[in-house]
């Protein structure tokens, strides 16, 4: 493939920004045999404009939509990049399901992930989980090892940090729209974390430290 373009068919694996040619390193793979470009093709009914998160590559890699990658069947075209219309913040979004070639809306929103400080800072974390259940935020019944990809990526291992976040079908789509971010999930994802900041501002200093780690022999 040295020299070429190389056209890759990638699922959802859960989102749109982590699917299987990511989680299987086809970016890496394709630049080490030579390619001079990669074109995802996204395996999603439809034809999403996905901003998709750096490859760390040397590469010129795009995502394409699945009606245009089948189009490259018959047509050289590329998708272009997507917009400042992207709503990037994932804080609610409707249940969805991929169902052949449809995807099917459900009447809730998504469970997200979620961090909150960790097990050294159980206080704060005993305050996240009273807070999202108080006002009906669906997430996954055990928090991360660390905050989920994002703006607190560098920072969860030196400040206490709390985060949710939604990794479904639609992120970091032109997919996430008022149609499919509903704004109950948004109301009470808002309210929760009041609830938290209100609760938090009470707390001393120590309740939020880590304890000390033991010196080292």
């Amino acid at each position: 493939m040295r020299g070429k373009a190389v056209v890759v068919y990638s699922v959802p694996f859960p989102a749109a920004t982590w699917e299987t040619a990511r989680s299987e390193d086809v970016y890496r793979r394709a630049e080490d045999k030579g390619a001079s470009a990669l074109l995802v093709i996204l395996a999603l009914p439809g034809n999403f404009r996905v901003q998709e998160y750096t490859t760390r590559g040397k590469i010129p890699t795009f995502m394409l939509g699945m009606e245009d990658g089948y189009a490259l069947r018959e047509m050289i075209g590329h998708h272009g990049p997507a917009g400042s219309s992207l709503n990037a913040e994932h804080t609610a979004t409707l249940q969805t399901y991929l169902y052949w070639n449809d995807i099917r809306q459900a009447n809730t929103f998504t469970a997200q992930f979620w961090y909150a400080g960790g097990p050294e800072r159980p206080t704060l974390q005993d305050i996240a989980i009273r807070a999202l259940r108080s006002f009906g935020v669906p997430t996954y019944a055990a928090p991360e090892r660390g905050a989920p990809p994002g703006d607190l990526s560098p920072l969860w291992r030196y400040v206490p940090a709390v985060t949710t976040t939604d990794f479904n079908m639609y992120f970091h789509s032109d997919g996430e729209t008022p149609e499919t971010v509903p704004w109950t999930g948004l109301e009470a994802t808002t309210r929760a974390y009041a609830k938290i900041i209100d609760e938090t501002n009470i707390l001393e200093l120590p309740d939020l430290q880590r304890p000390e780690e033991p010196a080292r022999r």
